[in-house]
């Protein structure tokens, strides 16, 4: 058998040009008449194939197929002196190959080919592949998109129903499925929007609309990717290795956003807290403000009326009166220039900034973990 196409499609199935040549045994061929120099066997035309018996076989796991005819039919058949008749004819077959997609992209698939005798048991014709030389070769310009040839493994079996044993040909093709198309398009730009959404972390917490858009954007983004690699991919029941890294990288986007959501609430929280305790020393420094208001107005008066002197005889009999002792005690100045200043960040403040520093360190820890284990898991031990 030469196989000189390979296509494996997502439909769990693939198609392979091949072409079948076949050996049999025939006494009633046996001729003894001398042949043409250099010739060890007759030609016969495509036609006379429908006047001999050849091998009923046919392909067990075949879904789809047809002989070609172009620009003639691709058949030779050639009879030998001994009775021995060699049979070739050029096909085209889409044969089913089931697939586990558990390590998907990571995976390697056997597809099999099965030419099975369709009406004849083990006691009437058996079928075995020829062991003097390669059973199967395939043509050196084969070339998979997206899989590399691992081996092949071809092996006689009996297939055993109720009407009885039926010889069997077993083609494998082991195939390893190349990542290098997975890693540009999917692992490669999931790492770069994962380390992205850490970007809010070092965003002021105050940065509502940045980082919020960043958490959106980035979250929406890993979903396409997620839809445009898994729209070729066949629907399965379990999980896919890619769905595992596309489900922790959604998980990452999504903590870190939920990150933004934690710190904003004690930051909001924080900012109330600390107005409120603005407000109320406002309203302690009230009395102290009409006073020293009063007194500067007082003062301001009597200047425009009178001397300074007098002014400053008057403040000072004030104070001797004790009537001033309060403003001498407790100056006003201090705190009326700076009232903000004695106010200090509400405690919900400090544990947004302690969330957003912790966030720094865990976040891309916890992702390297995920990624030593998913790689290890999926590369090693499955």
């Amino acid at each position: 058998m030469n196989v000189s196409f390979v296509c494996l499609q997502y439909t769990q199935e693939y198609t392979i040009n091949i072409r079948l040549r076949q050996w049999w045994m025939d006494v009633r061929f046996r001729y003894n008449d001398h042949l043409p120099r250099n010739r060890t066997f007759i030609a016969v035309p495509p036609h006379f194939l429908k006047k001999i018996w050849r091998p009923s076989v046919y392909f067990a796991n075949e879904n789809d197929g047809h002989a070609h005819n172009l620009t003639s039919a691709n058949v030779i058949i050639k009879v030998y002196p001994d009775g021995k008749v060699w049979y070739s004819v050029r096909l085209t077959l889409t044969l089913s190959c089931p697939m586990w997609l558990g390590k998907y992209p990571l995976d390697n698939q056997t597809c099999p080919l099965e030419l099975q005798s369709f009406g004849l048991t083990t006691e009437e014709q058996l079928l075995y592949w020829v062991t003097e030389e390669d059973p199967v070769r395939f043509r050196h310009e084969v070339n998979l998109p997206q899989f590399h040839l691992d081996g092949i493994h071809t092996h006689n079996a009996v297939m055993t129903n109720m009407i009885g044993n039926f010889s069997n040909l077993v083609l494998k093709l082991s195939l390893r499925r190349e990542l290098g198309y997975h890693i540009i398009q999917s692992y490669i730009p999931m790492i770069i929007l994962v380390m992205g959404s850490w970007v809010s972390f070092w965003l002021d917490a105050d940065a509502i609309v940045g980082r919020t858009f960043l958490g959106v954007m980035t979250l929406l983004t890993v979903n396409t990717i997620i839809a445009t690699v898994g729209k070729d991919v066949p629907i399965v029941s379990y999980a896919k290795a890619i769905d595992i890294w596309a489900g922790g990288c959604v998980t990452f986007v999504f903590g870190a956003f939920l990150e933004y959501a934690a710190v904003s609430y004690y930051n909001t929280r924080g900012n109330s807290e600390t107005r409120k305790a603005r407000v109320k020393k406002e309203d302690a420094l009230l009395p102290f403000k009409l006073m020293e208001s009063s007194r500067r107005a007082t003062m301001r008066a009597r200047a425009a009326s009178g001397s300074d002197e007098d002014a400053e005889a008057h403040a000072h009999d004030r104070a001797s009166n004790g009537t001033g002792s309060v403003l001498q005690r407790r100056p006003a100045q201090p705190i009326m220039r700076k009232p903000d200043a004695e106010v200090p960040r509400h405690k919900h403040c400090i544990q947004a900034k302690r969330i957003d520093l912790i966030s720094r360190v865990l976040f891309p820890t916890l992702f390297g973990m995920f990624n030593v284990g998913y790689w290890i898991v999926y590369i090693l031990i499955l």
